[in-house]
């Protein structure tokens, strides 16, 4: 009997050990890595564009940036032209005030990856 369950402890380890790589890749989720503008801070006016840079590309036909202001008013919006990692979008210009880039992108697995980013811009002293 005890050569019985150690054959079953045995599979069942394997089995574990086995999906350990499906369970991490399942959970490798798209993000934002890094911004412009940065979140939160205070940009020096004119801006010229902001800049996304995300850990998985994005699909083309289902990824859309807007750039809002502090009255949710749209500004400006954009759907990114090519599947990329990074979505550029040039800015009108625009008045001193808080702002809200707000981005949503399907990633490669599927996922709506959706968030905002609050800044606030300023003239060139």
């Amino acid at each position: 009997m005890k050569a019985h369950s150690s054959i079953a402890a045995t599979g069942v380890i394997l089995a574990l050990a086995a999906s350990i790589p499906a369970m991490g890749s399942a959970r490798a989720h798209g993000y934002l890595m890094e911004s412009f503008p940065p979140r939160h801070e205070t940009v020096e006016l004119p801006m010229g564009s902001v800049k996304l840079r995300f850990s998985v590309k994005a699909d083309p036909k289902y990824s859309k940036v807007s750039i809002e202001s502090e009255d949710g008013t749209i500004v400006t919006s954009q759907t990114l032209k090519e599947a990329s990692h990074v979505f550029v979008m040039d800015t009108p210009q625009l008045s001193p005030g808080k702002y809200r880039v707000r981005y949503s992108i399907l990633t490669p697995d599927g996922d709506l990856l959706q968030g905002v980013v609050d800044f606030k811009a300023e003239p060139k002293e």
